[in-house]
């Protein structure tokens, strides 16, 4: 059996604020202090805006990768992370909400 390079981990939000996930502002500030508190080392941030409405972005990280995709007419934003360690910060942020957390090993 080959030994894992990695984590993936997704997260999919539910009933977000449809202005708030359409702010490339406001979405580069979170994904960027996101990655800060888990000690991540970032290379370089990319936020696309669509029109008319949704954004897609990638924050490139020394450990590999944070993308995301909102879909602010449907209030909803998926993440996903690439990680060399695991992000149990993750669980313990998202352990009983309502949005979903999957870690793939």
């Amino acid at each position: 059996m080959k030994k894992s390079l990695g984590y993936q981990t997704t997260v999919d939000f539910y009933n977000c604020n449809k202005n708030t996930i359409n702010s490339v502002s406001t979405i580069t500030t979170i994904l960027e202090t996101a990655a800060k508190l888990m000690n991540l080392n970032v290379v370089n941030t990319t936020i696309h805006q669509f029109s008319p409405i949704g954004i897609s972005g990638v924050i490139v990280i020394k450990e590999s990768h944070i993308a995301i995709h909102t879909w602010p007419e449907h209030n909803y934003v998926a993440l996903d992370f690439l990680h060399a360690v695991p992000l149990t910060i993750l669980k313990k942020v998202y352990y009983g909400s309502k949005n979903n957390l999957n870690l793939i090993k």
